[in-house]
């Protein structure tokens, strides 16, 4: 029976010899975070040999929620269709906060890992260049080693990989303390909405104020409102054992939200006595200068570790990985003796395509956090220059086009192999690549103007005024039972029509409300007795309560936020 010495040398042995002329390309991932199980979710979506290596005894978050916005969606279903699929199934309500507790997410896309892909208790040691065209070796501090074509790093904001690209002593492989730390807690929904309410506690909340910040949102299905306290720090961090973490109380967060508003301070006073504060570092000051270092390459926070303020982070990554994703599937597609250069070119494209828009994030997301603590010294207090910041910032996020990131990278690859020297067997347009492109998904929202605006304006307008004038003369001639049964319909209904307005079709919905209303209206035309009217307004009141909501919600869908204001204004006035 062979020692573990012996093995250990035979596997040596085995990973030194070269590879037939027919092996795939292989993928090393370093890291099991959502970036790195993302990736490799799209990797085997293509057919692309791949191992993740995770330094950790198993598949861990840190953190409460994540977030993710629509370009980040399109990233995912362009990816692999599953990875859309496992975050809808987690994700809060269509006009909700757009996310889900990270632990839940990362457990939803691990079963769809089969576990032959996985290497758990890998501590990357030293990645090792064995020749132009032999794969590279990698080695583990429990002595192990394994081989690739290519090692991608996605093992966060502390990545190892980046300090064996870079070199120990290099500014790129410290992370900077942002000035800024959160304090973060959970409060049982039935406590947190006694205190602020329904709306507050089932919506994604940004408070903002001087020298700090909360956002609050539900999580765990709706029964938790976590909150995030954002406090900004003039100090450096200074953990007594060096961690990113320390303890923290209730009265530090009491303390820095003292001068909000009643809502805020309420939640500040529900959370726990006993806290933790977690330190905001980022790469701002430091940017790692390129992705890329011959077939190795950082994505994710490893690449670009950015303040949490844009929400953001985690969808940039799994740009990358879309970006990564369909190149390697280019590469992989060479000639075997290409490959070598098919992977350097690939990993070089998706350098050029990915590094500004990331780098960006980094340095704005800095910016937006001094802006919702007015310390930015071109906002400050303005709320109308903070509004427009913010609106600029997010949909420069929001809108990103994916479709076209993959197009510019395989564009990229495409010119760079052309003038590779050793490109001299395959070349492949890359117009002729199968890419799992989202055009169903438009890029950015399409609002109504011109004659199809007008004809919705001046249909709410008609329906208002008449359930206005509906109400008016009967308020003449009524004061008592009538009145009261069609206000108290609409008072009661209400947060219920609302609720339906965010799950069903907002068109069908308000319809059947049109209808409801002529109903009761009718009931009461032909009443005999007190008793049937008083029924035919409640009725009426009924679907009044729908057409009140559903005329705010089809115009919020229909006009440009900067348009809703004024269209607003004229309906309601022309009703009167």
């Amino acid at each position: 029976m062979s020692s573990p010495a012996q093995l250990h040398s035979t596997m040596l042995e085995a990973n030194n010899k070269a590879p037939p002329d027919d092996a795939p390309l292989e993928v090393a991932i370093v890291g099991g975070g959502i970036t790195g199980l993302t990736l490799a979710l799209g990797l085997l979506k293509r057919d692309i040999s791949f191992k993740i290596y995770e330094r950790a005894h198993g598949f861990r978050e840190i953190g409460a929620g994540i977030g993710f916005t629509p370009n980040a969606e399109r990233a995912m279903t362009a990816l692999d269709p599953r990875i859309h699929e496992a975050f809808r199934k987690l994700y809060l309500g269509e006009r909700g906060f757009e996310g889900c507790r990270r632990p839940d997410f990362l457990e939803e896309i691990v079963n769809h890992i089969p576990d032959q892909y996985v290497h758990f208790d890998k501590d990357l040691v030293s990645t090792t260049e064995r020749g132009e065209n032999e794969k590279l070796l990698l080695s583990f501090r429990d002595g192990s080693s394994a081989t690739a074509d290519v090692v991608i790093g996605c093992d966060g904001i502390h990545s190892k990989m980046r300090r064996l690209m870079l070199g120990d002593k290099h500014p790129a492989c410290n992370q900077s303390y942002s000035h800024k730390y959160a304090i973060r807690g959970l409060i049982p929904m039935d406590k947190a909405r006694a205190a602020i309410g329904e709306f507050k506690t089932s919506n994604r909340l940004m408070h903002f104020g001087p020298n700090a910040h909360a956002v609050t949102f539900p999580v765990a299905g709706g029964t938790i409102l976590n909150v995030v306290a954002f406090v900004t720090d003039p100090g450096e961090w200074a953990a007594p054992d060096g961690k990113s973490t320390a303890p923290a109380t209730k009265s530090e967060a009491t303390q820095a939200f003292s001068t909000f508003s009643p809502v805020v301070r309420r939640l500040m006073n529900l959370l726990p006595d006993q806290l933790d504060k977690w330190a905001v570092f980022d790469t701002r000051h430091h940017p790692v200068p390129s992705y890329v270092s011959d077939r190795l390459c950082l994505a994710g926070d490893a690449a670009h570790a950015s303040s949490p303020h844009h929400g953001a982070g985690a969808g940039c990554g799994i740009e990358d990985c879309l970006a990564l994703a369909v190149l390697l599937e280019t590469a992989a597609q060479q000639a075997k003796v290409d490959q070598p250069t098919a992977v350097r070119v690939a990993l070089q494209a998706h350098n050029t395509v990915r590094y500004e828009r990331s780098q960006w994030l980094v340095d704005s997301s800095r910016i937006i956090g001094d802006v919702y603590e007015f310390r930015d010294p071109d906002c400050g207090s303005n709320h109308k220059k903070i509004a427009h910041e913010i609106y600029s910032r997010t949909h420069k996020i929001r809108d990103y086009d994916v479709n076209a990131m993959v197009e510019d990278a395989l564009d990229q690859f495409g010119k760079q192999m052309k003038e590779a020297p050793s490109f001299a067997v395959t070349n492949m347009s890359t117009s002729s690549v199968n890419i799992p492109l989202v055009h169903d998904q438009p890029v950015a929202h399409a609002f109504l103007s011109g004659f199809k605006l007008t004809v919705i304006m001046a249909s709410f307008t008609v329906v208002y005024f008449l359930m206005m004038l509906d109400m008016s003369i009967l308020s003449t001639l009524f004061h008592t039972s009538p009145m009261t049964s069609i206000l108290f319909s609409i008072a009661e209904l209400q947060p219920l029509t609302g609720k339906m307005y965010a799950r069903l079709n907002s068109k069908v919905i308000f319809l059947c409300f049109f209808a409801v209303f002529n109903i009761g209206s009718a009931l009461c035309g032909s009443a005999q007795s007190s008793p049937m009217l008083i029924i035919g307004r409640a009725v009426a009141g009924m679907g009044g309560a729908g057409l009140m909501n559903g005329g705010f919600t089809i115009l919020h869908s229909c006009v440009e936020p900067r348009r809703r204001p004024g269209m607003l204004g004229f309906m309601m006035n022309c009703k009167r």
